[in-house]
């Protein structure tokens, strides 16, 4: 999401200061997100986040058309376009038939011909801003070619487009050595506590000021923190399906966003 986008790339930039000691910085940062990650993944604390804003009084606004406790929630009974978002974000069956494919195997292609010339047009730059460059340049790219028709066409391009950020996370965390916990820099890990802990707190507080309701909060805030496929498993330990499409929107749109937050604060870092 927006905030796993810009704490990530302010980290890959700070990493590569000269003035800074990478390996306290890895330390730091995956010791407030196993921590962080536990918390956010506890979907039935979710419910629970949501009782406690009713209980405490913090100005919420749930209302019977939102307030779905009572309600059995079954994906199945959704109908129109929630049943097509549902369907469409979580359905990988046809996804090797050749109709689909082949479409699909052009998109791929098209994003190796994204990532060669990114990286291509970051060495015209100095090195120093390479690295934050070929970021830019990527999602700038993947932005664009996402509005050409033909290409919102191809079936089935955010399922293998999860799938390989997936692949890739269980590549990156196999690298993890838990054992270096022991030396952890506790001022990274106030600052990573600060800063995720800091922005839910902020989400919080903007919700109460324009009176938007306990769900709409819970689930933007999952989709920020962590992606858009934990939105549906949300939304189901809610019992409210018509929060999914929000969930999903802010989700994808925070992919983007903060990969250019994440590089400006690297900067204003550095």
């Amino acid at each position: 999401g927006a905030f796993s986008r810009m704490f990530g790339t302010s980290y890959i930039e700070l990493i590569e200061s000269p003035n800074r000691k990478p390996k306290k910085i890895f330390q730091g940062r995956l010791w407030g997100d196993l921590g962080f990650i536990h918390l956010c993944y506890d979907i039935r604390g979710m419910r629970e986040m949501k009782k406690m804003c009713q209980q405490v009084g913090f100005p919420f606004k749930v209302d019977s058309e939102t307030d779905h406790e009572s309600s059995v929630f079954d994906m199945g009974e959704a109908s129109g376009h929630f049943a097509y978002v549902e369907e469409d974000f979580d359905d990988y069956t046809g996804i090797f038939n050749k109709g689909t494919l082949l479409p699909l195997l052009g998109a791929f292609g098209l994003s190796i011909v994204i990532v060669g010339v990114s990286y291509a047009l970051s060495m015209l730059l100095p090195e120093t801003f390479s690295t934050a460059a070929i970021i830019l340049f990527i999602t700038t790219f993947g932005i664009a070619f996402s509005f050409v028709p033909k290409i919102k066409q191809i079936k089935k391009t955010f399922q293998t487009g999860m799938y390989i950020i997936l692949v890739f996370c269980l590549v990156v965390s196999s690298m993890a050595d838990l054992t270096k916990l022991a030396n952890i820099s506790f001022s990274l890990f106030w600052y990573v506590g600060l800063a995720m802990f800091g922005s839910h707190i902020l989400h919080v507080f903007i919700a109460k000021f324009f009176k938007i309701d306990a769900d709409t909060v819970i689930i933007s805030g999952s989709a920020l923190i962590c992606s858009p496929p934990f939105v549906p498993v949300i939304a189901a330990a809610l019992k409210n399906k018509e929060i999914i499409l929000t969930g999903l929107t802010v989700g994808i749109a925070g992919y983007a966003v903060g990969n250019y937050l994440g590089v400006l604060i690297a900067f204003i870092l550095k």
